[in-house]
């Protein structure tokens, strides 16, 4: 599994070309861990369902393999990353 961290210099939010002509603005923060830098460029990207809600926070284990291969939204909410 490969981790992104997004990363803002004034903006509060991702932008995402959803493929059929719609853009969907996402709120984002950055972390405190892992590099800062990184070059994306026309990759997929899946909004984890782990079927628990809020079922996008990633804290339990995704419930169908849509993000295999793909970026992973995740919405860290309050739990708990090893």
């Amino acid at each position: 599994m490969q981790l992104f961290l997004w990363s803002h210099n004034g903006a509060k939010h991702l932008a995402i070309n959803t493929g059929d002509g719609q853009r969907k603005k996402y709120p984002v923060t950055t972390a405190s861990f892992g590099p800062q830098d990184f070059k994306l460029k026309n990759q997929a990207l899946a909004i984890i369902d782990d079927g628990t809600e809020p079922t996008n926070d990633g804290c339990e284990t995704p419930v169908s393999d849509t993000v295999s291969g793909k970026i992973a939204l995740i919405d860290r909410g309050s739990c708990f990353f090893c």
